[in-house]
């Protein structure tokens, strides 16, 4: 995982076919992570650098979605944040290209599987 991303998943075993990273040079100025999940691609993370150019998520999502489809996979879904930036830039990139937003009242949870393999 490049430094600096904050993505929350520092610390977790990644798929690293389902990693996508820009670059600069030797700069990460990006990165996404995704996973399959029952015939969808699920867009878990896009994080872009403070002062990289906004294209760069488009880029990424670009790259994700290319491979995605040579993977035969025909949709995907994400969670965007609209009080962030780059989640709002994200909003109008997919508008344009059709998306739907799903605005309905939801919770994301997050645990361990350790701790809940225990009930």
């Amino acid at each position: 995982m490049p430094a600096g991303m904050n993505t929350g998943y520092e610390n977790m075993p990644l798929q690293i076919d389902w990693v996508w990273v820009a670059e600069e040079g030797d700069t990460p100025l990006g990165v996404v992570l995704a996973a399959p999940c029952h015939g969808l691609v699920y867009v878990m993370r896009l994080c872009v650098k403070d002062g990289a150019n906004p294209h760069t998520a488009l880029a990424l999502l670009r790259a994700c979605m290319k491979d995605a489809q040579n993977r035969g996979f025909r949709g995907f879904f994400f969670h965007v944040d609209p009080t962030v930036e780059i989640d709002r830039h994200v909003l109008v990139i997919c508008r344009k290209v059709g998306v739907k937003p799903l605005t309905v009242p939801q919770v994301l949870l997050v645990g361990s599987v350790e701790q809940a393999r225990r009930y």
